[in-house]
């Protein structure tokens, strides 16, 4: 009897551990790649290597050390899929960019 109580609390411990519902991964992914665009235009648009000050080298590391971090949230099947859905429906070269660089596809 003390295992199927162990098993039912068990299992309304595991349901309960789902803190995300389905719908918020969709919003999590979205707000990952918006705050991961403008370091993509960083990187990307040519403007980045006319900068007056600082060094430019150590700008486009620390930059690129913070895509590679919010790629992170996109390593799952959920996070591919979003990318690849970017990369196919954008218009934007630089969106596109971005979601092959979070993918970890040359951008092209």
């Amino acid at each position: 009897m003390h295992k199927f109580a162990a098993i039912g609390i068990l299992s309304v411990f595991m349901i309960g551990c789902d803190n995300q519902p389905a719908e918020a991964l969709p919003e999590k992914l979205e707000a990952a790649f918006q705050e991961a665009l403008p370091l993509c235009e960083r990187m990307f648009l040519p403007n980045a290597q006319a900068r007056e000050f600082g060094d430019l080298e150590e700008e486009l590391s620390e930059t690129d050390a913070k895509i590679a971090n919010l790629s992170k949230i996109f390593q799952s099947k959920d996070g591919e899929q979003f990318l690849q859905a970017k990369i196919r429906d954008e218009k934007d070269d630089i969106a596109k960019g971005c979601a092959e660089k979070l993918l970890g596809v040359s951008p092209e």
